[in-house]
């Protein structure tokens, strides 16, 4: 590609517009990290910091068609600008990726229940449609009521798409223009990062700004403020205030090292109107200290050429912000420091940490006293009162000569005793492993999803390391480096679950024991408490009535419904359980009841 240009001759990457059109680069070579031709083989990289800032961010886009599954794949690790260790190339392939498994079309049922659209155009979403392959489904184990919903890092697309492949909607994006970490802020509404990058060499760097989108009516809105540095990884909406959670990095060019600057994250809570109401200062909070900084930030060029500034020390390299709005307290993860943070958002400080920087005492799941218990982690969750779930990107086994893995890992912390231990935790099998990037969520059934991004992985396992489904990407001709980048993605229902809490449909129910005891999911994950009812109905009459909250995050909310007895017959009664959430939307479970009278 340089040789080319050198020479004068016509480049053969190209950047497609949204017209379809295909747009010359003329703005030179690429940017180091978006370095792969159109023949494969990966692009001169830059060697000059002064060359590098003046070349667009977005990668190159080839208009080739996707390459077809084939039984018997296997993913294989880039070998390319990603600086991998030496070690990962020869990680044992033993798990092959099956062909494309086959499944029905979206049904009549769920294109009613929901008005999803897709606006992506033709060519596009046939290509789409060939990438996402799902190669493992085990409807006995898996999560069966969950559609996916996710983005691609250096793609303008927002889809959701259901467990067999099948896309139901979809959010095109201007030329230039990604989402990050999108999720559900109720049932029908998406918060995400707007990410637009520029394509002259002053404007090259990203543009970012809250945003949020009504999957059924198609509304967009964006905040537009200005904050120090840019927003990235991670943001969180509450309906309720109508305020935004936003990370954002910068450099800090008065608190350093000798020689070098330091990278900080801050965040910031922002209104609609785009005013910053409550700041959170990560240098003041978490300092940059020079022994306990790790290593895998200290590239000189990497870790701050987004702010065109040389010799930068990547100090938190935040990628989390898990709002729990009931308690008002913010869970804040930082990849460098092996840590992640309690926060007291209405006092502004920290109540405790876990990690390198924490302040509590670390267990293995043996009861061993370790260092660490997670490396680089992203995508810290709680999923119950001091249970937290992340996503542990480096992961060393002893009884596998220490060869990492990513895996799921939950944990117990005990703030009294300052304490944080192993509960549990599933390492990945080969060649499923993020050295970046990636996330991991708790399901209803007990199920955990896993994005493992840097072999474009999304891999549902059960709780005794069963794979109950997994979606492989074959290598698109756009992405960077040839990857999808799907950093991490959401599940939802189409309308609220309801199970028995006995896990039978068939209930006894007797003179003065006429209580039907329920487990209840709302549509979406969401970090408050959002209202529901439950209403028991007997024929086409309702016999008893609930009101409740979910618990936040998919936490199991548990509810008793009593019911009157003089409003049964003796024997077999047919009732219909409806739970309705706060968006309308209604689950149903038919329950067989024989009364004893």
């Amino acid at each position: 590609h340089n040789k080319e240009q050198q020479e004068g001759k016509p480049s053969h990457v190209a950047l497609e517009t949204r017209s379809g059109q295909s747009k010359q680069n003329s703005a030179g070579p690429l940017h180091v990290e978006t370095a792969i031709g159109p023949d494969g083989k990966p692009i001169v990289e830059a060697d000059n910091f002064a060359d590098l800032a003046a070349k667009p961010l977005i990668e190159a886009v080839v208009d080739e068609p996707l390459p077809p599954a084939t039984a018997g794949t296997t993913l294989k690790f880039p070998k390319r600008q990603e600086n991998l260790p030496k070690w990962a190339d020869k990680l044992p392939l033993y798990d092959p990726m099956p062909k494309c498994l086959s499944g029905p079309p979206p049904s009549h049922k769920t294109r009613l229940t929901r008005r999803f659209h897709i606006d992506i155009p033709g060519p596009e979403l046939a290509k789409l449609r060939k990438a996402l392959c799902v190669v493992r489904y085990n409807k006995a184990i898996a999560f069966n009521e969950a559609i996916n919903l996710f983005s691609f890092r250096y793609l303008p697309y927002l889809l959701i798409v259901d467990l067999y492949g099948n896309i139901l909607a979809s959010h095109t994006m201007d030329y230039l223009t990604t989402l990050v970490a999108p999720k559900w802020v109720n049932s029908t509404t998406i918060s995400a990062i707007q990410k637009r990058y520029g394509e002259a060499p002053a404007s090259w760097v990203a543009r970012t700004v809250p945003f949020l989108w009504n999957v059924e009516t198609g509304r967009t809105v964006e905040v537009h403020f200005k904050p120090p540095g840019f927003l990235h990884h991670d943001i969180d909406y509450s309906p309720i205030s109508q305020t935004f959670l936003t990370l954002h990095r910068y450099v800090n060019k008065k608190k350093n090292s000798p020689g070098y600057n330091v990278l900080f994250d801050d965040i910031f809570e922002v209104n609609m109107e785009g005013k910053a109401i409550w700041h959170f200062n990560g240098s003041y909070h978490i300092p940059y200290i020079e022994g306990q900084w790790t290593a895998a930030g200290k590239h000189p060029d990497s870790d701050c050429v987004d702010f065109r500034v040389r010799w930068c020390r990547d100090h938190m390299h935040g990628n989390t912000v898990f709002w729990d709005q009931e308690e008002n307290v913010i869970y804040y993860n930082a990849k460098h420091t092996d840590s992640f943070w309690k926060l007291d958002k209405a006092n502004t400080k920290i109540v405790w940490a876990v990690g390198r920087y924490g302040n509590m005492t670390l267990y293995d799941k043996n009861g061993h006293r370790v260092e660490k218990l997670f490396k680089k982690s992203h995508g810290i969750e709680k999923i119950g009162d001091n249970h937290f779930l992340v996503f542990d990107n480096v992961y060393k086994d002893v009884n596998n000569n220490n060869i990492p893995g990513s895996r799921w890992l939950e944990m117990e912390v005990d703030p009294v005793k300052k304490v944080a231990r192993e509960k549990r935790f599933w390492v990945a099998p080969p060649p499923r492993y993020a050295h970046q990037m990636g996330d991991a969520d708790r399901m209803p059934n007990g199920n955990t999803l896993m994005s493992i991004t840097s072999t474009d992985l999304l891999t549902e396992a059960s709780m005794d390391g069963k794979i109950a489904w997994e979606m492989s990407l074959p290598a698109p001709p756009h992405g960077k480096g040839g990857k999808w980048w799907i950093y991490h993605a959401e599940r939802f229902m189409l309308t609220p679950l309801i199970k028995m809490e006995s896990g039978e449909e068939n209930v006894l129910i007797r003179q003065g024991d006429a209580t039907l005891r329920l487990l209840l999911w709302n549509t979406v994950r969401v970090r408050y408490r959002a209202k529901g009812t439950v209403q028991v109905w007997r024929s086409a009459e309702v016999i008893a009535t609930a009101a409740f909250t979910f618990e936040i995050n998919w936490i199991t909310t548990k509810l008793k419904v009593d019911i009157p007895v003089d409003r049964l017959e003796c024997g077999l009664n047919v009732l219909t359980i409806k739970c309705t959430n706060a968006d309308d939307i209604t689950g149903e479970l038919p329950v067989n009841a024989r009364y004893l009278c």
